[in-house]
């Protein structure tokens, strides 16, 4: 809802494979503003970033621990009323460094989250159509 309030996402990262992992694995994650054109190019669309105090990302270091397949979470949070009106916008969340460097598969390196504010109720003023009648 567009209001003065900010929404909490979390996010992380996996391991995947046959096998768990056999030690700690630290994930930088990143919001990367230039997978934006990326995504519009692949997929014929014309997403934005939003404007840069809508939106805040946190705890962008996350951990997947030894013999466990998740990490602890990081957070991205937006602020609607930030937003630029109700049109949609793309964040990518990219995965920037792996240690120890791990392949990473490339289709799964970045994460595109589409935000965007709803007015749950009409904040406009509504003007009376009474004697109100059609030209063309």
């Amino acid at each position: 809802p567009i209001e003065d309030k900010w929404i909490d996402t979390k996010l992380g990262a996996g391991f995947g494979g046959l096998k768990p992992n056999p030690e700690s694995i630290k994930v930088d994650l990143i919001v990367d503003p230039s997978a934006v054109a990326i995504y519009n190019s692949k997929n014929n669309t014309n997403y934005e970033m939003p404007p840069e105090d809508s939106y805040r990302f946190t705890d962008g270091q996350v951990e997947i621990a030894k013999n466990i397949n998740s990490s602890n979470s990081a957070t991205l949070s937006v602020n609607a009323s930030k937003l630029q009106g109700t049109r949609t916008y793309l964040i990518p969340v990219t995965i920037n460094k792996v240690t120890p460097n791990y392949p990473i598969k490339e289709d799964l390196k970045t994460t595109y989250y589409l935000v965007n504010g709803i007015y749950e109720k009409n904040p406009f003023h509504t003007y009376s159509q009474t004697g109100w009648e059609v030209i063309e």
